[in-house]
């Protein structure tokens, strides 16, 4: 059984799904980040931000910078990621977080 050329790394890689981050944008140390799954720990939830403190291979480390938790030191593992709404399945692991941009809030 061949792969298909349309089911190769490189159309994986520009693919977006719903929940999975993109494969452009690098993560470093410093960066901020959305929390994009809810994870089994208590004040992490969808769409918490952290800062980015730690890069390892199967987890990073952040600190909260939201009100409940602040300043709090977390660690997100990597997690398996299929997605539903493609005719083929396959499974990739990835850390659940999409990087965070600067949000201007309006003064009155």
């Amino acid at each position: 059984m061949g792969i298909n050329k349309e089911h190769s790394v490189e159309l994986f890689k520009i693919l977006e799904l719903s929940g999975a981050p993109s494969d452009k944008p690098r993560m470093i140390v410093g960066v901020p980040v959305l929390l994009i799954r809810n994870l089994d720990i208590p004040r992490l939830r969808n769409g918490t931000r952290d800062k980015i403190t730690h890069l390892g291979t199967n987890v990073v480390k952040a600190t909260v910078m939201t009100d409940i938790g602040r300043r709090e030191s977390i660690l997100i593992p990597r997690l398996p990621i299929t997605p539903k709404d493609l005719s083929s399945q396959f499974k990739r692991q990835q850390i659940p977080v999409k990087i965070s941009f600067a949000r201007l809030r309006a003064r009155h």
